[in-house]
């Protein structure tokens, strides 16, 4: 399993990219994305983003995700 994670706090956008090259992935996958100043998302692309957690929930996984959230 790899993740990446780009921060563009300047344009508010975090970006995470996540990929599994394993036969056995998993059927989902969540992902948490703090903001450092405690934000919260105003929008979610790629999954659905809950804001107590701070994370984004990909499911199903189909291997490659790519999670966006904005502020």
């Amino acid at each position: 399993m790899t993740l990446r994670v780009d921060s563009d706090l300047q344009h508010g956008r975090i970006t995470a990219y996540v990929k599994c090259a394993s036969n056995r992935k998993p059927k989902a996958v969540r992902i948490r994305l703090p903001h450092p100043q405690n934000a919260h998302a105003a929008g979610c692309e790629g999954g659905v983003y809950d804001a107590q957690t701070e994370t984004v929930l990909v499911e199903p996984f189909k291997g490659e995700a790519t999670v966006a959230l904005t502020f």
